[in-house]
């Protein structure tokens, strides 16, 4: 998968903005070697991690709302997005 078109976005590799803009990362490998080796760091990195949740307190607005995770031990690497959109009160 080279390019997809996601509507109002225009053309072009979009996949790594998507990837980045959610906490996620791109794998472009060819070679036999290569996928093995990125298929081993994703299947490492899912074994070692953690799905965090929360339900906001704050008012229904419709505004962006930035995400913040911190760790409290040293080493540790946090893979999150930067934030979301709520969902319209009746949608929730």
């Amino acid at each position: 998968l080279e390019q997809i078109n996601v509507p109002g976005t225009g053309t072009g590799n979009i996949l790594p903005k998507y990837a980045s803009a959610t906490g996620g990362e791109v794998f472009s490998e060819f070679s036999k070697q290569a996928i093995e080796k990125a298929y081993s760091a994703v299947t490492n990195v899912a074994r070692n991690q953690y799905t965090l949740g929360y339900y906001t307190q704050g008012t229904l607005a419709e505004n962006y709302r930035d995400i913040e995770v911190r760790v409290g031990r040293a080493g540790l690497r946090v893979t999150a997005k930067a934030g979301y959109y709520p969902l319209p009160p009746g949608r929730q």
